[in-house]
C-alpha cells in the first residue's frame, strides 16, 4: 500500500515537493512495519501526509517536511528510546557480503579493539515485507566529516589518525574496503551541538526551526566512523596479496583502474591504500592551506604502481612519526580556506582561541578519550 499523498496547491507556484518521489514511496509505504520495529520516520513519510506549506504560499524549503534527500537507500528515524539512527536499505544480491562484513565488525569481539572504527550495527531488520533480497540495518546517526568543517591541524591529525587506525584494523582481520574514501568516513558530532540537528542539512535543527550552533572538535573531541561495505571483501589469512576483479567506487581516480588496466585484477589492499591518501587530498590539501607535511606521506601512498605503496602499517608508523614532530602552533594554526569550503575566522577570533585553549592546557589534538 503506497502512502504518498497528492495534494492540491492553493497558491500558483509548483515545487515537486507536494508528493512522494519514487524512493521515498519506499519508505513510506513501510511506515506502520517500521514503526511496530520501534523506528519513527519523519512526518514528510507518514501516512496521509499533507503538505504543512499548502496554503501558506510560502517556499516549501522553509518548512521541515519540504526536505528530501537525494539517497534512495538511506533514511534517518527516532527510535523507542528517542535516540536518532540510521536505516540503511541493502540489497543481498547486489550486495552480498556487506551485511555479513558489517555485523562482523560489530560483534562485541571486534568492537573491543580501540582501532576498530566501524559504524556500529544496533539491529538488522531482515524480514523486510514484499522485499524478500533487502535488509535495513540500523546504525546510529552520524554527520559527514566536513559537517561541521575541521577548523585546525590538531583536528584534522586527530581525524586521519583515526582513520588510519581503523584501516588499519581492517586489514588485519583480511577485510579489503575497496571504497575507503571519504565520502565513506563519518563521524558522530552529537558532541558537537547543544542541540538535535536535522540529518539533511546539520547546520539546521532537526525541527528546522532555525540554525544549530555548535562547537569546535578542540573543545569537545569526537569518534569517526568507517561505513558503506557494499563491495567489501573478506579474505583468509593465507592470501597476502591477493588479486580481484576491478570494481570502481568512489575514488575515480585509482590508476589501477584506469583504461585497459581496469580489466586487470588488482589488489584491493593496495588500492585502499591509495584512497586513504587521496582523501587527504581531496577534502583537505586541494581545498586548504596547511597540508605540505603530508605530501611525503600521501604521495608514497599514492604511488602508480600498487605494489609499490607502503602497506596500512608502514602507514601508521610513519603518520605517527609524523604527528610526534608538529609542534604545537602547527597543531593550533588554523585551517586557511582556498576555496571556501571552510570558514575564514578573523583573526581576533583565532587568536583568542588559541589563547583560551592555552589557559585551559586544551590539548591541541582532539584525540577522544579511550
Amino acid at each position: 500500500m503506497s502512502t504518498s499523498a497528492h495534494t492540491e496547491r492553493t497558491d500558483s507556484k509548483p515545487h515537486g515537493r507536494d508528493t512522494l518521489y519514487e524512493d521515498e514511496q519506499w519508505w513510506a509505504s513501510r511506515y506502520l512495519w517500521l514503526l511496530e520495529h520501534g523506528y519513527m520516520l519523519r512526518p514528510r513519510f507518514r501516512p496521509n501526509w499533507s503538505p504543512s506549506w499548502i496554503g501558506t504560499k510560502k517556499d516549501p524549503r522553509e518548512f521541515e517536511d519540504g526536505q528530501f534527500s537525494l539517497l534512495s537507500n538511506l533514511l534517518d528515524a527516532t527510535a523507542r528510546d528517542g535516540t536518532f539512527v540510521m536505516l540503511k536499505r541493502i540489497d543481498r544480491k547486489l550486495h552480498p557480503y556487506e551485511v555479513d562484513i558489517t555485523t562482523k565488525l560489530s560483534s562485541p569481539e571486534l568492537q573491543a579493539d580501540p582501532r576498530n572504527r566501524s559504524i556500529p550495527v544496533l539491529e538488522v531488520l531482515d524480514i523486510v515485507p514484499e522485499e524478500p533480497d533487502s535488509v535495513i540495518l540500523v546504525t546510529p546517526l552520524m554527520s559527514a566529516i566536513n559537517q561541521p568543517v575541521i577548523e585546525t591541524i590538531g583536528e584534522f591529525v586527530a581525524f586521519y589518525t583515526q582513520v588510519l587506525e581503523g584501516l588499519q584494523f581492517l586489514h588485519s582481520h583480511h577485510i579489503a574496503h575497496r571504497d575507503f574514501f571519504g565520502t565513506n568516513m563519518v563521524m558522530d558530532a552529537t558532541p558537537l551541538y547543544s542541540a538535535p540537528f536535522h540529518p539533511l542539512d546539520p547546520s539546521r535543527r532537526r525541527d528546522w526551526s532555525g540554525k544549530t550552533e555548535h562547537c569546535t572538535r578542540t573543545e569537545r573531541p569526537v569518534r569517526y566512523y568507517i561505513i558503506d561495505y557494499g563491495i567489501s571483501r573478506q579474505f583468509e589469512g593465507n592470501e597476502a596479496n591477493p588479486l580481484v576483479p576491478t570494481i570502481i567506487g568512489a575514488d575515480k581516480s585509482v590508476p589501477e583502474h584506469q583504461g585497459m588496466r581496469g580489466f586487470q585484477p588488482c589488489n584491493p589492499f593496495a588500492t585502499d591504500i591509495y584512497t586513504a591518501g587521496n582523501t587527504v587530498n581531496e577534502f583537505f590539501a586541494s581545498r586548504a592551506q596547511g597540508f605540505d607535511f603530508m605530501q611525503p606521506l600521501v604521495s608514497d601512498m599514492m604511488q602508480d604502481d600498487p605494489s609499490k605503496r607502503p602497506t596500512i602499517d608502514e602507514v601508521v608508523q610513519r603518520f605517527e612519526e609524523l604527528r610526534s614532530t608538529l609542534s604545537v602552533d602547527k597543531l593550533r594554526s588554523r585551517v586557511v580556506d582556498r576555496l571556501t569550503m571552510y570558514p575564514s575566522f578573523s583573526s581576533t577570533r583565532v587568536r583568542l582561541r588559541k589563547l583560551v585553549y592555552t589557559l585551559t592546557k586544551t590539548p591541541p589534538i582532539p584525540d577522544p578519550h579511550p
